[in-house]
C-alpha cells in the first residue's frame, strides 16, 4: 500500500543537505523544527553503496526501480528490518514506481538509509527526507 510523504517544508529544507560536499556541516540546513529527528550514523560510506545496495544488501543488485516492488513481499504494518521504498507516482519515463530512495525500518519507526553514493548514513522519521526522494513510500519484507 503506498502511503503520501508529507512534511513539504520540512523535506525542501532538508534537499539543502544532499547539495552539501562537506557533510560535517549538515546541521545547518535543518529547520528547527526537525531538530533532533535527525542523527547522523557515519560521516561517509568508502564503500561506494548506493541507498538501495546498503538497504537490501549489496548481493541483491538486480533490486532496482519498479523490480523491487516484484521481489519482495508487501509490508502491510513496517517492522525492524522491513525496507522502505520511497518512489515518485509518476516519472517523467513513465514509470509508475520508480524507486528513488531506500532504508530499512528501526524497531521505534525510524529509518536509517544513505543519502548519496559514498555519503552520510542518518536515522531519521518516514517523511525526513529531501524531496528529491519521491512523494510515496511502500514497505517491503526482506526474506533472508
Amino acid at each position: 500500500m503506498r502511503t503520501k510523504i508529507k512534511n513539504k517544508k520540512i523535506r525542501k529544507a532538508i534537499e539543502e543537505i544532499v547539495l552539501i560536499p562537506d557533510f560535517t556541516a549538515w546541521r545547518l540546513y535543518l529547520p528547527d523544527a526537525s531538530s533532533g529527528k535527525i542523527s547522523l550514523m557515519m560521516q561517509e560510506d568508502r564503500n561506494g553503496q548506493d541507498c538501495v545496495d546498503y538497504a537490501v544488501g549489496a548481493h541483491q543488485r538486480n533490486c532496482k526501480g519498479a523490480g523491487c516492488l516484484n521481489l519482495y513481499p508487501e509490508a502491510i504494518k513496517p517492522q525492524e528490518g522491513n525496507i522502505i521504498l520511497y518512489h515518485v507516482k509518476h516519472s517523467r519515463n513513465g514509470d509508475k514506481n520508480r524507486i528513488v530512495h531506500a532504508g530499512i525500518c528501526q524497531e521505534d519507526g525510524t529509518i536509517i538509509s544513505k543519502w548519496g553514493k559514498g555519503g552520510p548514513i542518518f536515522n531519521h522519521p518516514v517523511d525526513y527526507v529531501p524531496l528529491g526522494y519521491g512523494n510515496y513510500v511502500t514497505f517491503r519484507r526482506i526474506l533472508r
